[in-house]
């Protein structure tokens, strides 16, 4: 599966609750950002198994 395949992008818009006021909004954007630390350690560990194959493949 490539990496292409692996992301989803999500929207602030999908994420926010509808009419359920600033503690709603806050929960939400914390999800957002647990999310995005998650993708984004995702994807160094994806970089870094593709820096190990290409170093064992030399």
């Amino acid at each position: 599966m490539s990496k292409q395949e692996t992301r989803q992008t999500i929207s602030l818009e999908e994420c926010l609750p509808k009419n359920r006021g600033a503690k709603g909004r806050r929960e939400a954007l914390e999800a957002m950002a647990a999310i995005d630390e998650v993708m984004l350690r995702n994807e160094l560990q994806w970089e870094l198994e593709q820096e190990k194959d290409e170093q064992d493949n030399e």
